[in-house]
């Protein structure tokens, strides 16, 4: 159990600091020689950093939703042409991870990617910094960026690649001010973890493994998962972005001593 809540500890907070939840639960599992289900502990973590965003962006799903609705191809409407850009944007999530995950799924229990995954993601969030914000929202973004930001996320089913951080740095890229580049960010990433969630739990195996210890695994997934994103769009603001650089590479040193 106490693995199990740690677990859910690090699901929630590296989901939304621009750090890779995944790429932390591979190197904690490989320290701790986790030997559970790593499929089901994976569903019942991203179901509680799921509903974080579920429950953080409330008012805007509400919103996208009474409008798409009843008048779902009236792109006039601000919102519907949202909704449709949040769609759009998971096509090459969709086709980049089950692509990567058809080739290169050998390597997601191995901690070797690491190395450069944290490597990369650590020098991009350094340069992130550095871009200038911009004022532009969500609401101004074409279908050609919205699926550039879907196809970074896409990218991020690799172990060691955020995808917060990568949908972000990449919106930040196409000028959208940083709070709407995280927004973006958040919104799109709900079909994707329904999507993953979906395929993790049809390909899991439900065996006997206490219910009550997965519990607690959400529950510690979403409490820290909320402190993640608060903390995430604070230091977003104040382009703090480096200090995660920095850690990700001192990550990198650590993880080659101990190979």
């Amino acid at each position: 159990m106490l693995n199990i809540i740690l677990q859910g500890i690090i699901q929630g907070l590296t989901e939304f600091l621009p750090v890779s939840s995944s790429g932390h639960l591979l190197f904690f599992q490989s320290l701790t020689r986790f030997k559970g289900p790593y499929l089901l502990v994976d569903v019942v973590l991203h179901a509680g950093t799921l509903c974080v965003i579920l429950a953080y962006y409330f008012n805007d799903l509400k919103n996208i939703l009474f409008k798409f609705l009843p008048n779902p191809f009236n792109l006039n409407i601000k919102e519907v042409k949202l909704a449709w850009l949040i769609l759009l944007a998971n096509i090459p999530t969709g086709i980049s991870g089950l692509i990567i995950k058809k080739y290169f799924s050998s390597i997601f229990n191995t901690s070797s990617l690491l190395f450069f995954t944290w490597g990369l993601m650590g020098i991009l969030l350094i340069v992130s910094d550095k871009v200038k914000s911009s004022k532009k929202d969500i609401f101004s973004l074409t279908p050609f960026y919205a699926l550039m930001i879907g196809l970074a996320q896409g990218i991020a089913i690799l172990p060691g690649i955020s995808r917060s951080g990568i949908t972000i740095i990449t919106g930040l890229v196409l000028s959208l001010k940083r709070e709407e580049a995280a927004r973006f960010s958040f919104l799109i990433s709900i079909p994707a973890l329904l999507g993953s969630i979906m395929m993790e739990a049809l390909d899991s195996e439900m065996i006997s493994f206490s219910f009550t210890t997965l519990g607690f695994g959400f529950i510690f997934s979403f409490i820290f998962g909320l402190l993640g994103i608060i903390t995430l769009l604070k230091l977003l603001q104040k382009a703090k972005f480096f200090y995660f650089g920095i850690y990700l590479l001192v990550l990198v040193v650590i993880l080659g001593f101990i190979k």
